[in-house]
């Protein structure tokens, strides 16, 4: 099963800012640090930026910096700031009209995906960028 690694760069991208406290990250820094291509690394910061997460100065001296301390960033912001659709992903098929499962199946999964996504997102709310740092 592949995953969508979007939520994971960003994260790693913060962590690096957060590293550098205070001083202006480069795209390039950052796109070595998680062995991607920079271009990657300049959407997530546009869409970091757009969310308030981040500060962009550009430039040869610019860069990105957080825009609030670690421990006032939580992961549920970082989530939304960069993923738009659904953790969990629904099924486009549609059901097969002979069978009673396959016409059942995708709402008894939606309650289940919705729970588990309500559960993620709570704790995602709890766990701030600074509990990351202090985990590595």
């Amino acid at each position: 099963m592949a995953y969508d690694l979007t939520y994971a760069t960003a994260t790693h991208m913060l962590a690096v800012m957060a590293f550098y406290e205070g001083e202006w990250v480069t795209s390039g820094t950052m796109a070595e640090s998680i062995q991607t291509n920079p271009g990657l690394v300049r959407r997530l910061l546009s869409q970091l930026s757009d969310a308030g997460l981040i500060v962009t100065k550009p430039g040869p001296q610019g860069g990105s910096r957080l825009a609030k301390p670690t421990h006032s960033i939580n992961m549920a912001d970082v989530l939304d700031a960069v993923v738009q659709e659904p953790l969990l992903k629904r099924s486009t098929r549609e059901p097969y009209k002979a069978c009673q499962v396959s016409r059942g199946i995708g709402g008894a999964l939606e309650c289940v995906f919705s729970g588990a996504e309500d559960a993620m997102r709570d704790h995602l709310k709890k766990t701030t960028l600074e509990d990351v740092m202090k985990s590595m």
